[in-house]
Formats: C-alpha cells, structure tokens, sequence
C-alpha cells in the first residue's frame, strides 16, 4: 500500500513514470518524517505529563491563601487591660 502511494504521489508530482530508486527516495523521506513525527509526540507527552505533576504537587499554582492553624492564648480576667479604664 506504501509503495503505491508513493507511486500515485510521484505521478502527481510530474514524474509520469517513476522508477524503482524514485519510491524509495519517497518510502525513505516519508519513513523519517513519520519517525520525527513519533518523538514529538512522545517528547509532547512526556512534557505534559511533568506539566500534570507539578499542577498535582503544587508548584505551578501553589495556594494562595494556606490553611493555618489558629493558635490563641488564653488569659485570666484579671490579665485582661481595659480601653476604658
């Protein structure tokens, strides 16, 4: 199927009667195309998976406003200054 459309291809090309070498040139082209093609979509998957796990731990939007622990001492009446007095 591979070698009739790169056939086709050359005849649409202009070549009206490509040769054996002339598939192959193309067969080899398209071959290295398909395989660039391949690792950068890997290279795009892996880039956006490492994206999805720094969003997951937190390093891409970090909280704005973190949960803290409200801490508060409690005192005597007697300690307690008044505005008033």
């Amino acid at each position: 199927m591979r070698h009739l459309a790169a056939y086709l291809l050359l005849q649409i090309g202009g070549n009206a009667s490509p040769s054996a070498a002339d598939i192959k040139k193309v067969l080899g082209a398209t071959r290295a195309l398909s395989r660039s093609y391949e690792a950068l979509l890997k290279d795009k998957a892996i880039i956006a998976a490492e994206v999805l796990h720094e969003y997951d731990e937190k390093f891409v939007y970090p909280r704005v406003n973190p949960v803290r622990k409200d801490a508060a001492v409690m005192t005597h009446e007697s300690e307690m200054v008044s505005v008033w007095d």
